[in-house]
């Protein structure tokens, strides 16, 4: 009936949204009031199991076709760019030992899977965030591009910041670097940083805590390097020291322990927290720049339709009471 249908309508408006959990503040909010420690370690999502494809699906800018194109456009530009970067780097398996090409390939990947995840929730699109969190369950795709995320976001803008302060600083420049050192140490930065405001993946406490890992292993890398003198494919300090005594970086060399040993103490204590933190606050800024308007617009979509299917199977019953009344009736009458 009508007042029924007002009825539920009236309901569905009273009850808390759960898409709202994709603010930056609704994140912190519920991390508070869990009393969570500061840096988690975790792949669990901070938003409903049923969210994922608004999630990854979804841009305040743009359509979902138009989101999927984009991230299909991201996705062939780095994959493009790393294989062109290891080929032009000719380097071997050295290639590996670094940094920046660490943080590149977790990029690359992190794209790809971005993609990946988008096909897959764009499949359950319009989806309705349910209170119960009851809904279609997150493919192992989307984990995956979580935990990438939460590492390859704020790394990428902590290896711009440490190749132009430390390895070659941008007051003092000992080399200017080619296109692909460019896009390797700054470009790519940029690109993910857009990445990073045209979808909706919010970055959260919960997940930070890769970060840190992520830094305590590359440190304890750089002094395996050392110990096995792994060294470069090249020779270092103009020639004087030998390829394979030569260090990943300069500025991080164990030959110095103690000097080695500080630079990775503040990286690992002072510098990765300040990246989390400048991401934090990235993502409550875009938080606040997205009225998640296409999201309402989903979940009133989803209840006109619900609603309807409800009104419809109402009638059916209404119409099958009635005849099975006059057959009732006919049958005494007989």
């Amino acid at each position: 009936s009508s007042s029924s249908k007002l009825c539920c309508q009236v309901i569905a408006k009273k009850t808390l949204r759960p898409w709202k959990h994709l603010t930056a503040v609704g994140v912190l909010k519920q991390y508070r009031a869990m009393g969570c420690c500061i840096f988690h370690v975790s792949i669990d999502p901070p938003w409903l199991p049923s969210e994922w494809p608004k999630v990854f699906s979804t841009s305040p800018y743009a359509s979902p076709a138009g989101c999927l194109a984009f991230r299909a456009f991201m996705a062939v530009l780095f994959v493009a760019h790393l294989v062109w970067h290891i080929i032009d780097r000719n380097e071997g398996w050295y290639y590996f030992i670094y940094l920046t090409h660490w943080s590149f390939m977790f990029e690359v990947l992190y794209m790809v899977l971005l993609l990946l995840a988008d096909l897959s929730g764009k499949n359950y699109l319009p989806v309705r965030s349910l209170p119960d969190g009851s809904g279609q369950s997150m493919p192992l795709v989307v984990s995956a591009a979580l935990f990438l995320f939460s590492i390859a976001q704020p790394l990428s803008c902590a290896v711009v910041v440490l190749y132009w302060t430390l390895d070659n600083p941008v007051w003092a420049m000992t080399y200017t670097p080619d296109y692909l050192g460019f896009f390797v140490h700054g470009i790519d930065w940029i690109l993910m940083l857009i990445s990073f405001f045209f979808g909706r993946v919010p970055y959260s406490i919960q997940n930070c805590g890769w970060l840190v890992l992520f830094s305590l292993i590359f440190v304890a890398w750089t002094y395996i390097h050392y110990i096995a003198q792994i060294g470069t494919i090249e020779t270092c300090n103009e020639g004087q020291t030998a390829a394979q005594d030569c260090p990943i970086y300069s500025v991080l060399d164990w030959n110095d322990p103690e000097k080695a040993g500080y630079i990775s103490l503040a990286v690992v204590c002072i510098g990765m927290p300040l990246f989390i933190c400048v991401y934090l606050g990235l993502n409550a800024l875009r938080g606040c720049c997205d009225g998640q308007s296409d999201l309402k617009d989903m979940d009133d979509q989803v209840e006109a339709e619900e609603l309807l299917t409800r009104q419809r199977h109402l009638e059916s019953q209404y119409e099958d009471n009635n005849q099975n009344f006059c057959m009732e009736m006919c049958c005494r009458r007989n």
